[in-house]
């Protein structure tokens, strides 16, 4: 992987754990729990898989009921659209987003995959939360799969957070604290 990529995705990951996760574990759909980064729960070489492979960025342990799901996250910095984006494309042809979460229609085949998905926007990195919403990343693909809600992109699928309210969606208003 470039190391221009992996320096991003690590101040993503980081954003998460420290700003976004903090400030929005108790909304109703995440309910919780506690957070595990990928990287802590594995090994770099598993959880590079983890992520390329099943999208998923973290755990969410419920050590009380001894669950454990997994969680996609996206953290994007600067302007906020509140919108849940899903990559459709990539220049060099590789699998997207899309792809990998469109096989959530395949989980009866045992396949692995993000239960929930977040979006999250700040205001700069290590910034202040401007919003953030969770979703069940089945619902947000069988959005995506729709082209009423499409607002589409040059390589992403975009959804506005507003129009998901009655899909499960929490959403985590600007001056969250």
């Amino acid at each position: 992987m470039k190391e221009q990529i992996r320096l991003s995705l690590g101040r993503s990951a980081r954003d998460f754990r420290n700003i976004v996760w903090p400030l929005i574990l108790t909304v109703p759909l995440l309910n919780g729990g506690t957070l595990k980064p990928g990287e802590a729960a594995a090994g770099q070489e598993s959880k590079d898989e983890l992520d390329f492979l099943a999208g998923i960025d973290a755990w969410q342990l419920f050590t009380r009921t001894s669950v454990v799901r997994g969680i996609a996250s996206r953290v994007q910095w600067k302007d906020c659209y509140q919108t849940f984006t899903v990559r459709v494309s990539r220049p060099n042809g590789g699998e997207t987003e899309f792809q990998k979460r469109f096989d959530v229609k395949n989980k009866n085949n045992g396949h692995l995959y993000p239960y929930i998905t977040v979006q999250a926007f700040l205001n700069g990195k290590g910034g202040r939360l401007l919003a953030a919403a969770a979703i069940k990343t089945e619902d947000l693909i069988e959005a995506v799969s729709d082209p009423h809600w499409w607002q589409k992109t040059a390589v992403f699928f975009s959804i506005g957070m507003g129009n998901l309210l009655g899909a499960g969606l929490n959403y985590h208003p600007e001056s969250p604290v």
